[in-house]
């Protein structure tokens, strides 16, 4: 179904002659190359968490020298590591 349309204004109407298209189309479907994509993103945030969960632990010392971690929250972000 398709037809024209008109545009109501403050200072008047605007008709135009373009069509327009009221069909349904059909959903876009992902397609192959969604899924390689998609796996690599995986890939990348598991092997960012692993390095920053590892980096972690030798970090911990130093930050604790410097004073920029306490006893107790060096404790609970270990807790959460």
């Amino acid at each position: 179904m398709s037809g024209k349309f008109s545009i109501q204004c403050i200072s008047g109407s605007v008709q135009s002659e373009l069509p327009m298209i009221t069909e349904r189309l059909p959903a876009a479907l992902p397609g192959r190359a969604t899924r390689p994509v998609v796996g690599s993103g995986i890939v990348a945030l598991a092997v960012a968490m692993g390095i920053g969960r590892f980096a972690f632990t030798p970090l911990m010392p130093l930050m604790m020298r410097d004073g920029t971690l306490s006893a107790a929250a060096g404790a609970e972000w270990a807790a959460a590591n």
